[in-house]
Parts: C-alpha cells; structure tokens; sequence
C-alpha cells in the first residue's frame, strides 16, 4: 500500500495543526469498482453542489456578503450547510445496489472537476446536463454576489453516483425516502474520457477549472 502525503509552509497557518490518514478494508466482492461503468448506467448527484463551498464563504466573508445585501437569513443557511458535508448515509444506501458501478465524493475544484475525475477513473465518456444539476438558492446567490462559478466551487457533500438505469429510479426513492435530496443529471457513454455537456437542447463546451473556484476570494 503507498500513502502520499502534503507538506506546505504558509503565512496563513500561524498554530500547528496535525492531520491524520485513514485506511479500511472491505471484501473483493464489496468494491464498487468505478471501471464497472458501463454504457447507459445513469449519473446521479446528492444534495445540492458547493454544500461546503457555500458554508466556507458564508463563515469567512458573512461581513462582505452582508455588505453586497445578502440577507441575514440566507447567510445563516449558507452557514448551516457544515452540517450538510457528510456524504456517508447516501454511500450506504447506495452500496446496497448490485446495480451501482461507481461513486465519486465530490471535493476541490466543484462538480466540473469531480465528474472529470470520474469520466477518467471510469474509462468512459459522460453525458451531462447542466441545467438538471442541482444548485441550492443560498449557493446561487452568495457565487452571484462574489462573481465566482459555483460548479467549480469545493463540493464536499455530494457524491456522484453511477447506477444501471433499470435501478436509478428505486435507488432515488430509496434516498428521498431518507430525506436525501437526489438529481439524474445524465448518462454513461462509451469507453474513453471527457465530459459531453448540454443545456437544454443545446451541446456546449464542459467548464473546466485550473484551480478551485474559492481560491478567487482569498
């Protein structure tokens, strides 16, 4: 097993801070292997995206939001979304379908990002609609305010879910059921990488993101 790691020196960490490394074990026959996407299987999305962008920016720049007129109730949701950043019930649900090819949990650089990552870890192409891609209202009107792209906006909160279709629909019940929001933003295609974006009836180009979209502000 190799371990990588990260070592920064920056003006910004005045304090030590320790992290730590994780590592589980599951049997060969549990792996939700992401190479097991096949063409057709349905790409779904938990919650709403940016979850924990949208709680980062509303606790680090509530006096700047409020100055551009964000309304107080909408910076404490936006807040409240920290709450929101585990993505472990809807992984276990999900696990629980013979149908599920992949899961992808959704961090740096948003859902364009992630869905790249995907695309690559999976060996096939993705089909996705943008418009169907849940953007919670306090994520909306806190990126419109600071000018920043919340589909490149850390995501950590949602997790990317790839399932047969012949399942998706009872696995999406299955997550209402829990009260966990869930979206069929579009479709495995076939083997190779990239994203194929659409809005609406439209194709147009897939966003890409050099850097988180949260560095812009700091």
């Amino acid at each position: 097993m190799l371990c990588g790691g990260h070592t920064e020196i920056t003006d910004a960490v005045t304090r030590p801070v320790i992290t730590g490394t994780l590592c589980g074990s599951v049997r060969r026959r549990d792996l939700v292997d992401k190479r097991r996407m096949r063409p057709g299987d349905r790409v779904l999305i938990t919650k709403g995206i940016a979850v924990e962008g949208t709680a980062i920016i509303a606790r680090e720049f509530h006096r700047r939001l409020q100055a551009l007129g964000l309304p107080p109730e909408d910076l404490a949701r936006g807040q409240s979304y920290r709450e929101q950043i585990s993505i472990l019930a809807e992984a276990r649900a999900a696990r629980r379908y013979p149908a599920v090819s992949a899961m992808h949990d959704v961090t740096e650089g948003g859902v364009a990002t992630a869905l790249h990552e995907l695309s690559i870890a999976g060996g096939h192409r993705l089909r996705v609609h943008l418009d169907r891609i849940p953007i919670l209202p306090e994520t909306r009107r806190i990126c419109d305010l600071l000018g920043i792209d919340p589909l490149g906006l850390i995501a950590s909160g949602s997790l990317l879910i790839c399932c047969g279709a012949d399942a998706a629909a009872d696995l999406q019940g299955d997550l209402a059921a829990q009260g966990i929001a869930v979206s069929d933003i579009g479709a495995v295609l076939e083997q190779g990488s990239g994203v194929e974006a659409w809005q609406g009836p439209t194709r147009v180009a897939w966003p890409e993101f050099a850097v988180d979209e949260i560095t812009r502000l700091f």
